[in-house]
Parts: C-alpha cells; structure tokens; sequence
C-alpha cells in the first residue's frame, strides 16, 4: 500500500512539472492573481484622476466587483475624451446624465475578455494567443485576427421590409474593437491606410478603432488597460448604416428586394424574465440571399471564427451615382419603366459587383491600397481611384467605402446583357448568377464568344421554374408526377450546354457538330436547326430553332432559340444496354460473353467504369451474326477484340474532316501498349481502317449513329475491325 502511495505521489509530482514545464509565456495573463494591483482601483489611481468618468461609468452599471475579480482588457478614454462625446452627442457634461443604454456602450463597449498585453494584441492568432518564441511564424498575427470582441451586447434594432410594409426587430451579437498594428498581413499596409479611413486620426502603431493609446500597457493584478484619447462608439454593421443613411437610400431599396427575415427564438427567449414567445417582443435575424456582406450579424467566433475575423467590403454608389446609371442603362434604351421594373435577377450583379466578401476561404480586407485593384464580389477585376471616394465607414462586419461612381457589370455590356436587359430571359439569367465561372469567362472583354438563349416559356415548356419563394429551381418530373428541386449540377450542366466558344451559326449550312464551352457534351447543327444530346425524343432528336439573333453585346452574338439544349442525361452505357436499341443488341451479348458487362441494378459495361470520354463504334446486328464463326471464343481474347471497339476519343463525326490515328482500349499482349485505329472522313462518311488495312463505314442512322452521350459518342458501323 506504501509503495502504491509512493507511485501516486511520485507521478503526481512528475505530472505538475511536465504540465509547468509546458507553459507558454503568456501564462501569467491567462489567470488572475499574477500581477499586482486590481483593475478598477488601478484606473482610480491613474494620474490627476483623469479617468474617473469612466470609473463613475463602471459603477452605475454594478460592475465593479466583476472587474476587479476577473480577468479583462480594459480600454478607458480618458476623462477629456468623455466630456467631448457627452457634449457632442448629447450635450451634457456628466457621465451620470445619459440614459444607463449609452452608459454599457462607453464603458462595456471599451472590454475585452481575458489580459492582453499590446504586443499579445498583435501577436494574437485565431485560438486566442500568440505563439511561443521560436516556433514558425513567431511574431506574426493571422490577417483575419485584428478584431476583438467587447463585452457589450447591443440592444436589437427595428428596420421595415419594403416589401411587405412589416417592421422587424433584429437581435444583434456583440460588438468589436478593431487593433491595428504595422504587420503587413494584420493590420495595414502603410500608414496612409489608416489615415484614409480615420483622417482625423494619426498612425501610432497604438491604435483602436480611431482612437489612439496615450498609455498603453498599464498591467494590474487581474488584467491590463489601455488608455485611449476618444470614446468608440459602437461600430454597428452595415445595414444599420444604410438603413439610416440620406446617401445610399437607392442602393438599400435594391438591396432589400433580397432580403429575408426569420425568428430567433434564442434572443427572443434570451430577454430577461422570457418564459413565452407571447410575453415579450420577438427577436429575427435579417438574411440577404448570397449576399452575406449584408447579414447583420458576424459569426459567432467560437463556432466560424474565420468569417468573424475576416472583413467584408462594400463599395456603394452614391444615390446620385446609381440613378444616372440605372436610367443610362435600363430605363432611357426603353428596356424598363422604371427601377421598380426591372427585375431583381437582372439587378443581382449590380450588388455583387460592390461587395466583397470572405466565402468558405480566409480573405483579408480591402485596404485603402488596395482600392487601384481588386477583385470584385462577382469575380470581375475594378478600379477605385481614392478621390472617388467620398465615405468611409469601418463596421463590426464590414468596412465600407461611399464612392460617387457606379461599377457597372460586364454582363451589361458582353455577350450576356440581353439576359440582363429582357426580362423574358430571367430563368438564364438566374442560371449565369450561380455559375460564376462560366459567367466570368462569357463576360470577359477580348475573350469572344455565344450564347444560345432559350426564354422562359422555353423553360417552363420543358417543365422546369424557379420557386421565388424557395429560392429553388424546380422540374416536373412525369414519373412522379409534381415538382423536384434541380441539382446543382444539373443546372450548371444545362446552363454550360448554352455556351459556346466564338461561333457562327449561319457559318454551317450542312450538318456540324459543335463542343460546348464545358468541353464534356456536342451540340449538332443541321439545315439551319440544332440538336443536342439530352433532347432525344422517342426515334429520332427534337430540333431547335434559331428564332432571334442580337450582335449587340461587345464580345459575341447572341441568339434566342425555340427550345432547351439539354445535356446529355445519359452516359455511353446507358445507350449501349438500352433494350429499345436493337441494333447494339448482338455487341451487348458479345460484351456480356467477354464479362465486360457488369449486372446490377442497370447493366452497364465495366470496360467503361469510371473511365470515358470514348467514342464507341458498334458493329450492326447483322455483320456480328454473319462473322460469328470469325469472332474468339476465349473470354480473353474476346476481351481484347471488343476494347478495340472503344476510341479514347469523345467525338468523333464525319463533319470533324479526320484523317488521323487514335488510340483504343485494347492493350498489346504485354499489357504495355493501347493499339492505334486509323478514322478518316471519306466522301463525307465517318471511317475506320484496323491493323490489318480492313475498313468500316458508319451507318447514318438517326436512332443508333452520332448518338450524343454524356462524355461520349456511339456510332453503328458496316463491319468488324480486327486487332490481329
């Protein structure tokens, strides 16, 4: 029993050293009872007791006791600093004279949590705590982690839906205290940035907010404060700013057609005293559909602490600005009435082009420096000289920068500006605010290109619509009878099928096949008409018809078309274990012979597993059963002579004029080479000529030949092609 004693006693004592020894050296200030002195008393003592309006403060809100037991970074303007906003604001000389509401923003709005030192403060990394010396990146802050979150909690605010008439009131977080520092990944760049946005401020490298520290570092028993010469008020976000500005009144009226509101029961119930949602005043939380610049409130740290450290930017147009802009570019070419007219999916790239905003990824700020280049919200490159700026404005959730310009979206200009400026295209127009990428690329200058539009009668013709209220796209699906909500990728795939590369429709008068900007799917154009792979009716393809064509944008044409370009729905083995396609019917057993086709719940063939794009070459019933005895019997064998059969080419068409060697599948003996086929465009007529000089041609067949797969291509052939 003693030795056992003796082990405890010995571990326990090993245990409490490790665990010293593991100390950081910023310990000391993640505890109180480590420094001398207490807080408040501290700030009492302070010379010529210049900030006991602040301490009067700490008293009329019963917080004494709490500053002086836990541990804080305190922020105190000092006396002078607080006379002045009183006068300003409200013309009293007396902290006790203002309602105890703006009390808890002087004083609780001037607290952090936990001891900081000004050098923690700058070190500071996304746990809490600078590094320890000596590890990598020692002495740099991450470059989202300049704010930190104060004690005060805002009282939540009222803002109207002009949509509805119905007024709001929304639960707000806590507020910040932004640090800036001299690190180039943290703070600013060069001290004109900070001067730009606080002019009537000066860089020290000691600053918060627009406040400078006079005295900085003043250590006590259970924390540090930091004396500043100006009282913060509390920053707000952004849509408090332009809820209550006279100066962006159009940019808000637009912004707020996207705007949603839901309950938070978590404030509501939060109120003190709460037991029923009847009792007291419901609390909601304001969302912008893919806005999340706007969003009134900031993550919570604890959960998503690189989108509440990260600023977003918003550059807005002022009133007069965006009005002379909307009526040059929508209302005086006759496109609309009027503002209210035009439709919000035609207005959605406006906004986005004067955001921007952190989105799954760690983006620092926009600085001032920055503003001769950046990327804008909707991917496109713009340009800010500072004189155009006329407000700034540096926000718990976003900093912002008033200019007296508008940035106008490419897509109003490019190829792509009749879905922007019509309004019976809304459903592409929706589908290329999705696909940035796509857009991006349709709506750069020196990049030409074509779009194929079909309207939203088209669309809905094909049973597809957007539920306004679910934000959703939706298809009829006949098998089931009632809407289902279209996959993302689905609707990517359908909007890129209607993209090309720069093409002349009128420059094809017999029969081509063109590749669609995604590279995967071919659009075929015949006697003026186009077909695409996804719109096979029963025997034969549906055919789209040019009805429209506009030159107008500046990188492209245009053109309205009858009917939907669907993407392939279906992948080569989908077409080649169709029972309804007879004519593949005698190479399918072949392949099932060989063990190439695999059963499950769809047959498909293993060959193809994951693998494509090919163009595969079937020969017709009757050339199999006419060359039966020819055909191997090994399972091997029969293998490699079906692989030769499958092109590692997607497409290819007689129209395409080849005359050229391609790979196949099938594998020489010592597995180490894929055996060539040469394809050749004869008198109009796709091909192909095997290792032994033997030909095949393809046969026009509308049901078996040029079929457009996903990632593929199938055409019926004259006669077999031999590997040996």
């Amino acid at each position: 029993m003693r030795l056992c004693l003796r082990i405890f006693k010995g571990a326990f004592v090993l245990v409490v050293l490790i665990l010293y020894g593991c100390q950081d050296r910023f310990e000391d200030y993640k505890v109180s009872g480590s420094l001398s002195g207490r807080l408040v008393t501290a700030m009492e003592e302070v010379e010529e007791g210049d900030l006991s309006q602040f301490v009067k403060g700490i008293d009329i809100l019963n917080m004494r006791d709490d500053l002086e037991k836990s541990t804080y970074t305190v922020f105190p303007p000092t006396d002078d600093a607080v006379f002045k906003y009183l006068k300003d604001k409200f013309g009293v000389s007396d902290i006790s004279e203002i309602p105890e509401e703006e009390v808890k923003k002087i004083v609780r709005g001037h607290i952090i949590r936990d001891a900081w030192s000004w050098d923690q403060l700058l070190i500071a990394n996304n746990s809490g705590w600078g590094k320890k010396p000596g590890d990598p990146g020692y002495g740099l802050k991450a470059d989202w982690n300049f704010k930190f979150k104060s004690i005060y909690n805002a009282k939540p605010y009222e803002v109207t839906d002009k949509k509805t008439g119905k007024t709001y009131k929304l639960s707000r977080e806590t507020d910040y205290l932004p640090i800036f520092d001299f690190e180039p990944e943290s703070g600013i760049k060069e001290e004109e940035d900070y001067t730009f946005l606080f002019p009537d401020s000066e860089f020290t490298g000691y600053n918060i907010h627009a406040a400078i520290s006079t005295r900085p570092n003043q250590k006590t028993l259970n924390g540090y404060f930091h004396v500043i010469d100006r009282v913060i008020p509390p920053l707000g976000n952004l849509e408090m700013l332009l809820a209550e500005s006279k100066d962006f009144t159009v940019f808000y009226d637009i912004l707020n057609r996207f705007s949603k509101y839901s309950y938070d029961e978590k404030s509501t119930l939060a109120q003190k005293g709460e037991v029923k949602d009847s009792l007291y005043d419901k609390y909601y939380n304001s969302k912008y559909v893919d806005f999340v610049a706007f969003d009134v409130n900031p993550k919570n740290a604890y959960s998503h602490w690189y989108t509440e450290k990260v600023n977003n930017v918003a550059t807005i147009p002022s009133d007069e600005a965006l009005n002379a802009f909307l009526d040059e570019t929508f209302i005086e070419p006759g496109y609309f009435g009027s503002v209210d007219d035009i439709p919000n999916e035609a207005l959605w790239p406006l906004i986005m082009n004067h955001t921007q905003f952190a989105r799954y990824t760690v983006m620092q700020w926009l600085r001032p420096s920055d503003l001769d280049y950046f990327t804008t919200g909707n991917k496109e490159f713009a340009s800010i000289d500072k004189d155009e700026v006329f407000f700034t404005a540096f926000l718990n959730n976003a900093v912002v920068y008033g200019i007296n310009r508008t940035l106008a979206p490419r897509g109003y200009a490019s190829v792509m500006r009749k879905l922007s400026l019509d309004s019976k295209y809304s459903m592409m127009l929706r589908l290329m605010n999705r696909n940035e990428t796509v857009a991006t690329l349709m709506n750069a200058q020196g990049i030409t290109s074509t779009v194929l539009a079909p309207s939203d009668d088209a669309f809905e013709a094909a049973g597809y619509t957007f539920d306004e209220k679910a934000n959703k796209f939706m298809w009829f699906d006949p098998d089931k009878g009632k809407d289902v909500e279209v996959s993302s990728t689905m609707l990517d795939r359908i909007f890129i099928s209607h993209m090309l590369y720069d093409v002349d429709l009128q420059d094809f008068t017999s029969r081509s096949f063109i590749q669609n900007m995604d590279g995967e799917s071919r659009i075929r154009v015949q006697d003026g008409k186009l077909y695409s792979g996804g719109n096979y009716e029963i025997d034969e393809q549906k055919a789209v018809e040019v009805v429209a064509t506009d030159k107008g944008g500046d990188n492209g044409t245009f053109y309205e078309i009858s009917d939907l370009l669907l993407p392939p729905r279906f992948s080569v083995n989908h077409y080649l274990t169709d029972p309804s396609r007879h004519e593949y019917e005698e190479f399918v057993k072949l392949l099932e012979k060989a063990g190439l086709i695999k059963n499950s719940i769809f047959k498909s063939v293993v060959l193809l597993a994951g693998e494509g794009p090919f163009t595969v070459i079937v020969p017709s019933n009757a050339v199999i059963l006419a060359n039966k005895d020819k055909i191997p019997e090994d399972p091997d064998e029969l293998r490699d002579f079906l692989s030769y059969y499958f092109i590692q080419e997607e497409a290819l068409f007689s129209e395409n004029n080849i005359n050229d060697e391609f790979l196949t599948l099938s594998e020489t003996a010592a597995k180490d080479v894929f055996r060539k086929i040469k394809v050749s465009t004869e008198n109009g007529t796709l091909g192909f000529t095997d290792l032994k000089g033997g030909k095949a041609k393809v046969i026009e067949d509308v049901r078996y030949s040029n079929i457009l797969a996903y990632r593929g291509t199938i055409h019926l052939i004259d006669n077999l092609l031999w590997i040996k």
